[in-house]
């Protein structure tokens, strides 16, 4: 009797737990997931349920997310591919451009070449204000001016110093310096010790004047004699 009553009271203290497992599988959306109907006096159980649907959700969250990682992956993978296709047509661009440039630049020298051949080089002379007559040509590298007969260009005057200046005839350029004579060089009224000439520039020695030209005549140079020739009348 005693028996049979402790068997009906642990009978009436068992509470028989049916899930549907299936309930929480990751195609059901959370909204739907089975939920157990709270018992009177049976917390822990209600726990238990709580929790499994709590790991269901998670697992449904995690299953979307690792869709959404690989989606993101492929979408990476083609980007990834598409830079590679940008980057080699950048490289062959650029290769073109250097290889463009490179002809540029050889077409250019060339024709720079062409164009010195055919532009005749200016000639550099003076050309007498006091004494109206054939200029005088500058085709030595190093022209000489003074009083005396073994300049270049002899200045018979008093004003003018027996070694009074040097002109440096260089191609383009022809630069006049003084060699410390007594009544100086001028240029355009200024006195220099060493000034570059420009066309058209009014040069003074001592008291004897004259205007630089560069003159574009083929001719000139062979019409016309590398320097002045000494005067009779020049000091020794």
């Amino acid at each position: 009797m005693q028996e049979a009553s402790a068997e009906a009271a642990a009978d009436a203290g068992t509470v028989s737990i049916e899930l549907d497992f299936k309930a929480f599988a990751d195609h059901v959306p959370p909204t739907e997931h089975a939920k157990r109907a709270p018992g009177y006096g049976d917390p822990s159980l209600q726990d238990f349920a709580d929790q499994a649907l709590e790991l269901a959700t998670l697992r449904a969250e995690l299953n979307r997310l690792a869709r959404d990682h690989e989606i993101l992956r492929q979408q990476a993978l083609a980007r990834e591919a598409r830079l590679d296709v940008l980057r080699a047509e950048l490289t062959a661009t650029r290769t073109q451009l250097q290889k463009a440039l490179r002809q540029s630049r050889d077409k250019g020298s060339v024709e720079e070449a062409t164009l010195a051949l055919e532009t005749p080089l200016a000639v550099p002379q003076l050309v007498s204000l006091d004494h109206p007559g054939r200029p005088t040509v500058l085709t030595r590298d190093i022209v000489t001016i003074g009083r005396t007969r073994n300049n270049d260009i002899c200045l018979p005057s008093t004003g003018v110093s027996r070694d009074h200046a040097r002109l440096l005839v260089a191609p383009g350029s022809v630069t006049l310096v003084d060699a410390s004579s007594t009544n100086g060089c001028f240029i355009n009224d200024v006195r220099v010790t060493r000034q570059r000439l420009r066309d058209g520039d009014l040069v003074r020695i001592g008291d004897r004047s004259f205007r630089f030209e560069l003159s574009l005549s083929a001719g000139a140079a062979s019409a016309a004699p590398p320097s002045a020739r000494p005067q009779d009348d020049c000091a020794a």
